[in-house]
């Protein structure tokens, strides 16, 4: 489900162009105020500028909440725009990636001109992805997305674990391979970030997930690989493997919930430093 920050009410992404032609142009960042720190106005205004449309996408890290605001709605109260969040709780890496470039395409046609920013913060490596064919509607209502495809059976297998599934599912989830998920994340994360190029999209790409410690990964091969080291040295994405949201959290001091998501305080701190790294990009 797509929705703007601004709004409670969904939005379908072809009507994107549309709404954000008709928005307020210029529109006064007078009361652009943290606590008692003004928001630096001549960087606020260089963001404006840039940027016409702003997306994000993600998991449990960045989805949106009913009980409180997370930083996608920060970032429309800093900036006064528009934001679209399509990430959704217990996404993986696969249906990230997907969702994101099939709505980012349909945002770039029916925006041609406009500058565009992409958001992206990444799931656990781990999390694999599985066409599900069993009627269990308990499963089938954990799908992603059904409001715009349908007839996607796509899940996140981790939903698999604690139901009475067929046990072939389980049985490929529980013999992770760290390193064909990690080559498989660098080949999909390499392609993703330069069908953005190829669009004229702009990013900023972090881990929201903790991707730190994985024990078995052969670094050695990883690091032979070009698309490992492009990624690695792009400075639009945030190092995957030592930065994550809970690690975020823990190095500024910031309350979390147990399983080191951030509650509404941190995400207006992480809303500030997204800013902070796009204006020293810009």
């Amino acid at each position: 489900m797509l929705y703007y920050t601004h709004s409670k009410e969904c939005v379908n992404i072809w009507r994107v162009g549309r709404a954000a032609r008709q928005r307020i142009a210029n529109p006064s960042l007078s009361n652009g105020w943290i606590g008692s720190t003004p928001i630096l106005s001549a960087k606020i205004n260089n963001f404006m500028k840039k940027y016409d449309h702003i997306y994000v996408n993600g998991d449990s890290y960045s989805a949106k909440m009913t009980n409180q605001q997370v930083y996608s709605d920060f970032l429309r109260k800093k900036l006064q725009q528009f934001v679209i969040n399509q990430a959704v709780i217990g996404s993986n890496n696969n249906r990230i990636f997907r969702t994101s470039i099939e709505s980012l395409i349909k945002l770039r046609q029916a925006s041609p001109d406009n500058q565009i920013l992409a958001i992206i913060g990444i799931s656990f490596v781990t999390r694999d992805e599985i066409w599900y064919e069993d009627n269990d509607q308990k499963i089938l209502s954990k799908i992603p997305d059904l409001n715009h495809y349908p007839e996607s059976k796509l899940i996140t297998a981790d939903f698999l674990l604690s139901d009475n599934t067929w046990s072939t599912a389980k049985a490929i989830l529980l013999d992770l391979n760290i390193n064909r998920q990690l080559t498989h994340f660098y080949t999909n994360l390499f392609m993703f970030v330069n069908t953005l190029k190829m669009y004229n999209i702009d990013y900023l790409i972090f881990s929201g997930a903790n991707n730190e410690n994985w024990g078995n990964a052969q670094w050695n091969y990883l690091k032979s690989l070009e698309m490992f080291k492009i990624c690695g040295t792009d400075s639009n994405i945030i190092d995957l493997h030592k930065f994550s949201i809970p690690k975020f959290a823990e190095t500024n001091n910031i309350a979390t919930t147990s399983t080191g998501h951030l509650l509404e305080d941190g995400h207006e701190k992480f809303s500030q430093f997204l800013l902070d790294k796009l204006d020293f990009k810009n």
